[in-house]
């Protein structure tokens, strides 16, 4: 189903076409003379411009006659005001019995070799002078039944029973359809639709639907969008190419009839009218999508038209999960570049990014590129990848170039500079991200397709599955980045910012998803990393970004481009003196078919004179494929081409080239010289500064290029000034010239604190430590301690000072050290989450404050006011001001202690309850007596829950029992549920803070969650539901293999007992795991998240056989991981039923009919 050229259909025609020029005596005499006034239409160079065919040239006009075999027609041109010829077809089912006929002024006589249809084409012209043409047929010709879109069918059926006739004609704005006689019982009673005016109605939506994805309208706002109102013409032809072709006359099915492609709601026609649809955007050989753009036209039509059947169609055949497996395949087994995968593959790649970008951004596309090639503003030979990631970007405001890495699709440094830096947001397939029950859990909420579908960070946010994250930085000198800051970005958001103070990166409760790296690119050598993205997923938890030393500015690079036949290229030549290397790349098989034997050549030779590289190119075909040859000034490259005019030079002199077939440059250390057109060497540096001077302004004249100090474009720049020569004026003048643009602006790695424990210590006079403030990040508590004593009498005010702030400005801590009087000891705890803002002061922080990572031992500089951001990774310090002024949310209840007084008959005060939540104590007292007589049921009530949901305390206030005194204690911490009810809420229920007496709306019914700040009302829905069992038994057992699959290690959980039992043969587990990790491992945290038991087996340790035994609880977790869990070296059995292979990570929490999988994100925190 490929295009086919033109010449094959003219040289059929003029096999077969009986042409005879007549004059008025040779007309006959019985034949009725006809005449018809023709339409012309506007020729649309702006599609045309695009290789945008879109059946431009199919557009024709029938005589209203089906001509019988032997018969013929007589026909000339006769509008005199009409410049120019027409062309005559007769049309049928079989290209080697049709022909083309120019027509002028004088009678021309056609011969139908077989039963046929005359129509003439129609003229692009702007001329208001139309075409008019007057013909001649015998009476044997019949009438062509013609069915246009609202007719009769009743009487146009009945029109061709009685004649006939070989053909019949239906049509509609958009195409007409030739249908051969033998189609005629099929038409009447179709598979797919239940009449013609259906069949076309489906194809108005058709061609509305793909002219709405080219982005052409009858009423464009662009004059490049512009529609024209031409038909596409489809027929049979049983002599035709493939299963189908799409010419430039005509589509055809191969087949004498027109039943499969025509008449159907099938991919095949879908799929011709598609190449209509195509642009120059595809002449890129890195990612050729030849027979794969124009089925992402098709495969949009029937996910419109099929609804739930789409799945049945071209692209899933009804096996998702095949195709699905054929990804995985192409992706991470065999690891198969994107341009080497077959054309459905191609097809799937592009439509997950078209999902995700949706049909606007693909509107924008066509919209985009069509501009751009009628302006001349693109690059010869853009990257498609390249053209796709920015027009896509432009309307979707997605980046896919970490998806189009992972598939190894081609793009250009530009390209993905250009994505790095565009500020759109990553996306990445969903199944590489998530996998096991989060991905179960993803695929039921977010509307995908498939699981490779692509996922922004922001659709995974909700489910809160974190890891840490190891990024390895492989480096040959880890000083040229030691101390810099690595950026994770999430489009223009910065995610994370950590401080490299070792080659492995540790990135803590990383949120999965997909980020963008600022990475640094080196102090006195320049550095490009393998990639700028990182995929956290919940399946691995390390990465390696190899830093690769820059070898080349690239700014001396010069092309030899080689082009053929219609002038395609076919082959380059880049030649890069500074980094010593020539890339020969031949990207076409048939470069020019008229040359049978040698079409091009060329060869290397070095300054000895010897041939260090030759290759011969034969026209009609050859071998494709790429190749590196070591250069350096001296050497010569030779090359020949018999149609010099078909040869040039990019990023070169403009007089480098001449117009001879053998051409000889020589290579010198800024670019290729010639003496036969005089470019000298002084010429080629002349030509390498003009090259330097714009490749500067492209970053400079960038708003976001130039302020970003490790974009790559501006280590090449300082790498391209450094190679010119130090003799050189013009090098210090750059020097100077660019300081400010290669400057880095943003890199205050001061402001950055990176680690877990940090220590403020607080002196004061005779520099007797008076207070210190300890922050540890892995539990969230800032624990401010104040010794006993005067900090400092000299000060008779706030001497320093501690304030902590919540991310929404709420001050939830404050504590100023009076430096006269002495005070006693104290201690605070205050819990501490990321976003939120400390602030310490100090009147003499020169010399008697300071600041340490107490992991590390670093120290940092203290200020007299400092403000420090609590980030993922540690500390940053900010300006006070981005401290935000805090706004008060009415569900908020500030504070560590609350009273709740419940009253009731004659406002006695019958119940009282106490939450001190830095104590984790609720006390509940109940006074003896009736609470309320009028009442018979609860009058009130308080129940208590813990983080995961489980009711811990439940107490109901019986209006009118007589009830005794009573005092009930219950343990609550951050994340409990408290919910109290009360009938007369209004009258007769208060809740205070007994610090700030501050008083809080009551309702009947509220829930409270305990916070790090006080009480936070929330929807009684809130509190989580309680786990149920994913898989249900009593009995769990845990097969442990390692190598040669020995089973080294068994784990019972017998819920029956409530007992976990942990058995470990003697020996080793596996010879070949050191200990640098455990090979294996089981732990087990009681429902609070403390860890219990935990075991851990390295692989190669050679240990005794022991047994342990574990008493369980419900509400506990269990973790199982096993580094080749993957192998099925893990085995579970529920019962008897194997569960088949498990994760490395397997999380589960204990209830009370089995187990119920979790993540380690699930798990509480403990202090």
């Amino acid at each position: 189903m490929k295009n086919r050229k033109i010449r094959t259909i003219f040289m059929s025609i003029l096999l077969l076409a009986v042409v005879t020029i007549a004059t008025t005596m040779g007309i006959k005499a019985e034949a009725a003379k006809m005449e018809k006034k023709l339409y012309t239409l506007e020729n649309p160079t702006w599609l045309r411009n695009q290789g945008f065919t879109k059946g431009l040239d199919h557009d024709k006009q029938g005589l209203g006659v089906v001509l019988p075999k032997n018969e013929t027609i007589e026909i000339r041109q006769v509008n005199t005001n009409f410049k120019g010829n027409v062309t005559l077809e007769l049309l049928n089912e079989d290209r080697l019995e049709e022909s083309a006929t120019t027509i002028g002024s004088s009678w021309v006589t056609v011969t139908a070799t077989t039963d046929s249809v005359p129509f003439v084409r129609t003229t692009y012209t702007s001329d208001p002078n139309p075409p008019i043409v007057e013909y001649k047929v015998s009476d044997a010709a019949p009438a062509l039944p013609t069915f246009n879109q609202g007719d009769n069918e009743a009487d146009f059926f009945k029109k061709w029973d009685e004649t006939n006739a070989s053909f019949g004609l239906i049509g509609n704005k958009y195409i007409q359809i030739l249908v051969p006689k033998g189609d005629k019982p099929y038409l009447k009673k179709m598979r797919d639709f239940t009449s013609i005016d259906a069949l076309l109605a489906y194809y108005d939506s058709v061609f509305e639907t793909y002219n709405e994805l080219a982005g052409i309208s009858f009423t464009p706002q662009k004059a490049t969008d512009k529609n024209i109102a031409n038909r596409y013409f489809a027929k049979a032809d049983k002599n035709g190419y493939g299963l189908g072709s799409y010419g430039q006359y005509h589509t055809s099915d191969t087949s004498a009839s027109v039943i499969d492609f025509w008449l159907t709601k099938g991919w095949g026609g879908l799929h011709e009218i598609g190449h209509g649809y195509q642009g120059t955007f595809m002449n890129d050989e890195t990612f050729t999508t030849g027979e794969v753009w124009n089925n992402i036209y098709a495969n949009t039509m029937q996910k419109k038209a099929n609804g739930a059947d789409y799945y049945n169609g071209w692209l899933y055949n009804g096996n998702i999960a095949a195709v699905e497996a054929a990804f995985n395949k192409q992706v991470y087994v065999n690891k198969t570049p994107a341009n080497d995968w077959n054309v459905h593959d191609k097809l799937y790649l592009l439509t997950l990014i078209k999902d995700k970008a949706g049909d606007k951004a693909f509107q924008h596309f066509n919209q985009s590129h069509r501009t751009a090639v009628n302006a001349k503003t693109l690059e010869e030979k853009p990257r498609f990848l390249d053209l796709l990631n920015k027009y896509f970007g432009e309307s979707s405001h997605y980046n896919f170039a970490a998806y189009l890495e992972l598939v190894q699709g081609s793009m250009s440094l530009n390209g993905k500079t250009e994505a790095l830096y565009s500020e759109n947001k990553a996306v990445y397939p969903l199944a590489s991200l998530f996998s096991g029950d989060n991905l179960a859990k993803a695929r039921k909420d977010i509307a995908l397709d498939t699981k490779w579908g692509l996922v922004s960070n922001a659709q995974l946010e909700k489910y809160k599955v974190t890891t840490t994250m190891n990024i390895q930085l492989a480096i040959d000198d880890f000083a040229e980045i030691k101390g810099k800051v690595l950026k994770i970005k999430d489009g223009a958001d910065v995610v994370r910012e950590v401080k490299i103070t070792t080659p492995t990166v540790t990135l803590k409760n990383m949120p999965i998803g997909i980020y963008s790296l600022d990475i640094p690119t080196g102090i006195t050598r320049s550095y490009e990393p393998s990639t700028n993205y990182l995929a956290v997923s919940d399946a691995s938890n390390s990465t390696t970004i190899t830093m690769n030393e820059l070898q080349t500015s690239d700014i001396a690079t010069q092309q030899l481009v080689f082009k053929g036949l219609s002038d395609n290229v076919f082959a380059t030549a880049s030649v890069d003196p500074e980094k010593g290397n020539l890339t020969f790349a031949v990207t076409k098989a048939d470069p020019h078919f008229y040359f049978a034997g040698e079409y091009v050549a060329i060869e290397v030779v070095n300054e000895l004179g010897q041939s260090v590289f030759k290759r011969s190119i034969n026209g009609a075909k050859t071998e494709t494929g790429k190749t590196q040859i070591a250069i350096k000034p001296g050497y010569t490259i030779k090359v020949m081409h018999p149609e010099p005019n078909r040869f040039g030079i990019t990023g070169a002199p403009a007089k480098l080239t001449n117009t001879s077939q053998n051409q000889v440059f020589k290579v010198t250390k800024y670019g290729l010289t010639s003496d036969v057109t005089g470019v000298t060497a002084q010429d080629a540096l002349a030509n390498y500064k003009t090259k330097l001077v714009t490749f500067a302004a492209t970053i400079n004249d960038n708003a976001i290029y130039k302020n970003e100090d490790y974009i790559i474009l501006k280590s090449m720049l300082k790498k391209g000034i450094a190679y010119l020569p130090d003799t050189d004026s013009d090098k210090a003048a750059y020097q100077k010239k660019y300081a400010d643009l290669l400057t880095p602006k943003n890199e205050n790695t001061s402001n950055l604190l990176s680690g877990e424990q940090f220590q403020f210590q607080l002196k004061g006079h005779s520099d007797r430590e008076f207070a210190n403030m300890r922050i540890n990040l892995d539990t969230n508590k800032a624990t401010i301690t104040q010794n006993a004593g005067e900090p400092h009498w000299y000060f008779l005010d706030a001497y320093a000072s501690i304030k902590i702030n919540k991310a929404n400005g709420k001050e939830i801590f404050k504590k100023d050290f009076v430096g006269r009087g002495s005070v006693p000891a104290t201690q605070d705890n205050v819990t501490i989450a990321v976003g939120d803002f400390i602030t310490v002061t100090h009147q003499e922080f020169d010399i008697r404050l300071f600041l340490k990572n107490e992991e590390t031992g670093e120290t940092y500089s203290t200020y007299k006011t400092a403000t420090y951001l609590v980030t993922a990774d540690g500390l940053k310090k900010v300006d006070t001001s981005e401290i935000p002024t805090p706004t008060k949310d009415p569900n908020e209840l500030d504070g560590q202690k609350f009273q709740v007084d419940f009253k009731g008959y004659s406002d006695r005060l019958f119940a009282t309850m106490a939450l001190d939540l830095q104590k984790e104590q609720a006390t509940i007292t109940q006074h003896a007596g009736q609470v309320h007589w009028v009442f018979p049921d609860a009058y009130a009530s308080i129940k208590i829950y813990n983080t995961r949901g489980k009711q811990v305390y439940a107490k109901d206030f019986i209006g009118q029992d007589v009830a005794p005194s009573s005092l009930d204690n219950v343990s609550i911490s951050e994340g409990y549920y408290v919910t109290v009810t009360h009938k007369e809420p209004m009258l007769r229920l208060a809740i205070t803070n007994p610090d700030t007496k501050e008083a809080f709306a009551v309702s009947v019914k509220a829930t409270y969650k305990v916070t790090p700040y006080g009480l936070l009302k929330v929807d009684e829905n809130s509190i989580p539901a309680q786990s149920v069992a994913d898989l249900v038994g009593k009995n769990f057992a845990y097969k442990f293999l390692g190598y040669a699959d020995v089973n080294f290690a068994n784990l019972a959980v017998n819920l029956d007992t409530m007992e976990l039992t942990f058995s470990q043969n003697s020996g080793q587990a596996h010879i070949y795991v050191d200990k640098t990790k455990p090979y294996a491992t089981v732990e087990v945290r009681d429902d609070d998240g403390r860890v219990v038991y935990k075991y851990d087996v390295f692989g190669s340790e050679n240990v005794a056989a022991f047994k342990k035994n574990i008493k369980l609880e419900t509400g506990y977790y269990l973790i199982i991981t096993h580094l080749e869990a993957n192998v099925n070296r893990l085995k579970l059995s529920v019962g008897t039923a194997d569960q088949g292979t498990l994760p490395s990570q397997n999380v589960y929490e204990i209830v009370d009919n089995g187990l119920a999988k979790k993540t380690l994100s699930d798990i509480p925190k403990t202090n």
